[in-house]
C-alpha cells in the first residue's frame, strides 16, 4: 500500500475541503499515483453523470450538476495537477457510505480530507469525517483551512518538507499498522520522529488502595511503557528517533507535544480494521479535532 499508487482527494468544494487538496497532489507527484477526484451528490444522478455533456445534463433538467461538473472540472486542471493522471468520480448516495465504497472500489491507498472542526470544549468532529476514520480501508490524511502545513507548492511544483513526524502509540496491538506508516513516511522523508505514549494519571488509585501500592504500580508501568518505547526506537533502525513518555490525558498531550514541538504531521491508530460496527475512540476525535498540523488516522490491519 505504501508507495501510494491510488490517491483519493473527496470534496464538497468548500475552502476547508479543497486544502487537502495540495496534499493529494504532493503525494501523487512523488509516487507517480492515480489521484481521484470525488464529489458525491444525495440527489438522483443520470448515468456516468460526470461524462455527459452540459448540454445533455441540461436538456434532461440536470441543470444543477453543470456547477458541480464544473467545480471538478476546474479542480482537474489546477496547476497543482499538471502531469498527473486524475480521474473525476461524482457518484450518488451518502458521502458516509459512498467514500469507504470509493475506497474499496478503487483501491485506494491514501485519502486527504479537509474538514471544519468546531472549537470549544463541546466542539466535536464533523460525523461525516469520523464516520469515515471508521471504516476507511486505507490510511486518511486530514487537514483544515489554516493549519500548519509540510506541503509548499508554486504552479505545478509541490515539495514536502515533512520534516518532524509524531507518532501517537497505545503500546497495543491496535497500533502495529500506524507504527509500520510512521516508520516508513519518516525514513522516505528522513524526517525526525518521535514516538509519545500517555500512561494516563493515576491519581484516580488513590482512594481506592495505599499510596504506597500506587507509587509502587505507578513504577511498574512507567518502567514497562520505558521499555516498551525504547524497543520501538531500535525497531525504528536508521531512522532519527526520540520517545516521550507523559502522563495525562492522551489527546491533551499528543496536541501539547506536537505544538511545543511543531510538529508537521501526527499519526495515529484508529482501532481494528474489523470492527465495522464501532467509531474511532473519543482521543483519536480529539486529536483530529483540535491538532495546528494535518493528521494522518489508519486502522489497524489496513497495510497490505
Amino acid at each position: 500500500m505504501y508507495p501510494f499508487q491510488n490517491i483519493l482527494f473527496t470534496t464538497d468544494f468548500s475552502t476547508n475541503s479543497k486544502s487537502a487538496l495540495k496534499y493529494a497532489a504532493a503525494f501523487a507527484h512523488k509516487h507517480q499515483a492515480t489521484l481521484y477526484i470525488h464529489n458525491s451528490q444525495e440527489a438522483s444522478l443520470p448515468p456516468n453523470a460526470i461524462k455527459l455533456s452540459e448540454r445533455a445534463l441540461a436538456d434532461n433538467n440536470y441543470e444543477w450538476l453543470v456547477s458541480i461538473k464544473r467545480e471538478m472540472e476546474s479542480l482537474a486542471h489546477s496547476p497543482l495537477l499538471a502531469g498527473l493522471k486524475i480521474e473525476l468520480l461524482l457518484t450518488e448516495g451518502n458521502p458516509k457510505d459512498e467514500i469507504p465504497r470509493v475506497i474499496r472500489d478503487h483501491g485506494i491507498d491514501l485519502v486527504t480530507l479537509g474538514t471544519t472542526a468546531r472549537s470549544g470544549l463541546g466542539g466535536a468532529l464533523g460525523s461525516t469525517a469520523l464516520s469515515i476514520m471508521a471504516h476507511a480501508n486505507c490510511p486518511m490524511l486530514f487537514t483544515r483551512h489554516p493549519m500548519h502545513n509540510f506541503v509548499y507548492y508554486k504552479g505545478s511544483q509541490t515539495n514536502i518538507a515533512l520534516n518532524r513526524i509524531l507518532f501517537a502509540t497505545s503500546l497495543s496491538e491496535n497500533d502495529v499498522s500506524a507504527k509500520r506508516l510512521a516508520f516508513e513516511l519518516a525514513r522516505a522523508n528522513e524526517s525526525e520522529l518521535t514516538i509519545i505514549h500517555s500512561i494516563g494519571s493515576f491519581l484516580g488509585y488513590i482512594q481506592a488502595v495505599s499510596l504506597s501500592k500506587v507509587i509502587d504500580v505507578e513504577d511498574r508501568v512507567r518502567s514497562d511503557a520505558n521499555e516498551r518505547l525504547s524497543l520501538l526506537a531500535k525497531e525504528a533502525g536508521d531512522i532519527s528517533v526520540s520517545t516521550i513518555l507523559t502522563e495525562g490525558n492522551s489527546s491533551d498531550e499528543v496536541l501539547r507535544v506536537a505544538s511545543e514541538k511543531d510538529i508537521d504531521l501526527i499519526i495515529i491508530g484508529t482501532g481494528k480494521a474489523d470492527s465495522t460496527a464501532s467509531l474511532p475512540g473519543r482521543d483519536a476525535e480529539r486529536i483530529v479535532r483540535g491538532a495546528f498540523c494535518p493528521v494522518l488516522t489508519i486502522r489497524q490491519g489496513t497495510l497490505s
